[in-house]
């Protein structure tokens, strides 16, 4: 559940922000993803589907790009805040 809930606020706040975008041809948004891509959780790991939604967002929106900046938690809670503070 809170997976989908994740999808849902990316896709929301990317809509969001590329309806508001004066000009939207040049913009791309960066999203930061601290995702376990290895370690005991890798195989539920949010980062294929993140990476497919921004790929349906860039597909719709043509000129206007998502860019998914994805780093490997490796499944260390630790890690992940390390790398969210990194994001911002």
């Amino acid at each position: 559940m809170k997976s989908i809930l994740k999808h849902f606020l990316l896709v929301s706040f990317a809509t969001t922000a590329l309806s508001n975008s004066a000009a939207a041809e040049d913009m791309i948004l960066k999203v930061g993803l601290a995702a376990p891509l290895t370690g005991d959780y890798a195989s539920i790991s949010e980062a294929r589907g993140s990476q497919c939604m921004a790929d349906k967002i860039n597909k719709a929106n043509e000129g206007i790009k998502v860019e998914i900046m994805m780093e490997d938690s490796r499944s260390d809670p630790q890690l992940t805040l390390s790398l969210a503070q990194k994001f911002l």
